[in-house]
């Protein structure tokens, strides 16, 4: 396997309400966060708190977790509009 050297791998996606245009960055309603056995669905417009920013922040902080989505740059963009971050990523 490519990535077998990897000690953690997960998988992100975000999902969003409905009528957004394209090219604006809406909030992200919904995280999925999936691992080999588990997945979790976190709803971002419930769980909005510094708790919920600061363990985000840790999980996309360690170098040592492999992570993997499509459109991973958007949806981050996305999930840090809906926890009221103001550094955006470049």
């Amino acid at each position: 396997m490519m990535f077998q050297w990897f000690i953690k791998q997960i998988s992100l996606d975000a999902e969003f309400a409905p009528g957004f245009q394209p090219g604006e960055t809406a909030p992200a309603d919904l995280l999925q966060l999936a691992t080999k056995t588990h997945v979790y669905i976190i709803d971002l417009t419930k769980l909005v708190s510094s708790e919920t920013y600061d363990c985000l922040s840790r999980l996309m902080d360690n170098y040592k977790l492999f992570k993997l989505g499509v459109g991973f740059k958007s949806d981050l963009k996305a999930i840090l509009k809906r926890l009221g971050c103001t550094e955006m990523v470049s």
